[in-house]
Order: structure tokens, then C-alpha cells, then sequence
């Protein structure tokens, strides 16, 4: 297997791609589309937060990331997606591994993508196995994701 080094922006530009691509499909600067759906001013308010989120790590400010992520988490505690947030700004700052492992993990029920994260958070760790483990992890969920796509499709497509 053929390891192709990618700095941490990379990375971090690879899964903010990964979660917007599973959210979003209509808005010109790749964030969710929030107009396709009738929301209650909590849930815009909770929307609103989680792209201002995207936004800051986009932008590379990190600590303004956290301190918005952990905003979004306060508007609704069991989002996987604000935690998935939280756990990348702040392994991006080196800061608190622990608690942004804690917050991956919890979104990794989820999102595929946060086992995209949690492998890069060990292999920086050098905690190989462990790394090899949530890429794994990565490639079944996407995997199934893809599947379930085709069936979904395959059925839409029988119906007509």
C-alpha cells in the first residue's frame, strides 16, 4: 500500500470536502443548502453555526472554529456533525488531542469522515495500528454508503 504524504491543510481540505459533499448539494460555495428545507429559527440558527464552523477552518482560523463549534454543540449536543467539527478544530490546532479523539469518535457513529480524521490524528500520534484500524473503518462505512447510493438509485430508476 503507497502512502502519498499530504500536509495537514490537505488533509483538512480533503475531509471539509468529504462532509460537504454528504451535506450539501446546491450552493455555490459547496456549504449546505439550508433554503431547500423549511427550518424552525433553532435549527437555522443551529445551520447557520455549523457553516460559519466550515467557514473558519476554509479560512484556517481554528481557535475562532472551536470557539464556534462549541457553540453549535450547546444548541444541540448530540449532533454528530458540530462534533466532527469540534474534533478537527481542534486537532488542527494541536490542542486538547484527547477531547478532539473524544468528539471524532463520537461522530465517527455517523460520519465516515471522522475515521478519515481520527487515522490522521494517530498516525501523527504514531499509533499505527490504531491508524490502519479507523482507515478501515473509513473505507467499509464509505463502501456501505456507496451501496446503499446504488440500491437507492437502482430502485428509483425500477419505479419509473
Amino acid at each position: 500500500m503507497m502512502l502519498i504524504p499530504l500536509g495537514r491543510v490537505a488533509v483538512s481540505l480533503l475531509l471539509l470536502a468529504c462532509i460537504g459533499a454528504s451535506e450539501a448539494r446546491s450552493r455555490p460555495n459547496g456549504g449546505p443548502s439550508v433554503q431547500s428545507k423549511t427550518f424552525s429559527e433553532p435549527e437555522r440558527s443551529f445551520e447557520s453555526r455549523l457553516d460559519e464552523v466550515r467557514g473558519l477552518l476554509d479560512s484556517q482560523l481554528y481557535g475562532e472554529a472551536e470557539r464556534a463549534a462549541r457553540k453549535a454543540i450547546e444548541l444541540r449536543r448530540t449532533s454528530h456533525r458540530a462534533r466532527y467539527l469540534l474534533g478537527v478544530s481542534l486537532s488542527m490546532q494541536n490542542r486538547n488531542v484527547e477531547e478532539a479523539l473524544e468528539n471524532l469518535t463520537m461522530a465517527a457513529e455517523k460520519l465516515a469522515e471522522a475515521h478519515l480524521e481520527l487515522s490522521r490524528i494517530y498516525v501523527q500520534q504514531a499509533d499505527f495500528p490504531r491508524a490502519i484500524k479507523e482507515l478501515d473503518q473509513f473505507r467499509r462505512k464509505t463502501r456501505l454508503e456507496e451501496k446503499a447510493g446504488a440500491a437507492l438509485k437502482s430502485g428509483q430508476l425500477l419505479a419509473k
